[in-house]
């Protein structure tokens, strides 16, 4: 019998209790702007700022959310967007000063709220547009909104983003990955009754704290039949295979690779240490290393063979699952 959570987009808030004492004296601290959450993709900054989020409405307290993407990064006040009236990308404020315009719209956004401070959450704030993120900024320093922020660390961002945490307005809060024991928990709450310790051990070990990756293996499993209740204890009873959906997920991380980084990490993924053959050095691009941005690798000769670290081990299987010959084979 599988427990109420597993197939919700929102699954139990577990191992957090550092984190959420932390947010939770933020939102009662009356001279604070807020926090920003920084930490690697998929560890659980958004389900943490949305549990934040939702303590805020059940005080009381007004909320609104913008999430920042790739698509609305070059288009001035995108993310923002759907907070402002409609009057806000129209004609009538075409001739407005850009100084101006952001006043008018840090007082719309503070107006929603009444005579209270507004909970303002803003998912991927490294993607923002510099209008938004110079509102964001200005938003922080007027006090009249409670900001959450997320961010991907080793990741690009706006000055203004940058300088929410550097300044001192926003607090920054790092959030790490689950460990053993709390994946086990957050498993036991999903599946609604206790999990098989080598079951937690071999999630584990493939997600390395990654909830988003974990969350993927146990649907995938679930899905394939190969995660079942064996007279109240779920088992593991076959391969941990790399769904569609969690490809897909990691392929999104790729985004913006050359052609031979890509083939670089195909071919380490495939086979995580080569020696290097005396006769046939290998190519100068194969020393590469991205320890930011899309993918956050490293990859070079370390004296001994050629290794390449990643984020988790499902990313580097689910390379290996694209790379022609490995999906041929499968």
């Amino acid at each position: 019998m599988r427990g109420p959570a597993v197939g919700t987009d929102l699954w139990p808030l577990v191992g957090r209790s550092g984190e959420l004492r932390v947010l939770d004296r933020v939102l009662a601290a009356a001279g604070t702007a807020g926090a920003v959450l920084a930490g690697a993709p998929g560890v659980g900054k958004t389900r943490l700022a949305v549990e934040c989020m939702q303590r805020a409405e059940r005080a009381g307290l007004p909320t609104a959310r913008a999430t920042a993407t790739r698509a609305t990064a070059d288009l001035p006040f995108g993310a923002v967007a759907p907070l402002l009236p409609s009057a806000g990308t129209s004609e009538s404020v075409a001739g407005m000063e850009r100084a101006d315009l952001l006043r008018r719209f840090a007082a719309v956004l503070a107006d929603r709220a009444g005579e209270q401070r507004l909970v303002l959450l803003v998912d991927d704030a490294h993607l923002l547009d510099e209008a938004s993120a110079t509102l964001v900024y200005q938003l922080a320093q007027g006090g009249t909104t409670l900001l959450l922020a997320t961010v991907r660390t080793g990741e690009p961002a706006p000055d203004p983003i940058t300088a929410l945490w550097k300044d001192g307005l926003l607090e920054r809060v790092e959030v790490e990955g689950l460990d053993g024991e709390s994946l086990d928990g957050l498993l036991t709450a999903v599946l609604g009754g206790p999990v098989d310790p080598a079951a937690v051990v071999r999630l584990a070990s493939r997600c390395q704290g990654n909830v988003l990756f974990f969350r993927e293996l146990v649907l995938g499993a679930l899905r394939a039949g190969t995660f079942v209740d064996d007279r109240g204890l779920w088992r593991l009873t076959g391969p941990l295979a790399a769904s569609g959906r969690l490809v897909e997920l990691v392929e999104s991380r790729l985004v913006g690779l050359t052609a031979p980084e890509r083939a670089l990490l195909e071919a380490v993924a495939v086979a995580s240490r080569w020696a290097r053959p005396s006769s046939s050095p290998w190519p100068t691009w194969m020393s590469r290393s991205r320890s930011s941005g899309p993918g956050c690798w490293r990859a070079g000769w370390t004296g001994v063979g050629w290794c390449c670290t990643w984020p988790t081990r499902c990313m580097a299987r689910c390379c290996a699952s694209r790379c022609p010959p490995c999906a041929a084979a499968s």
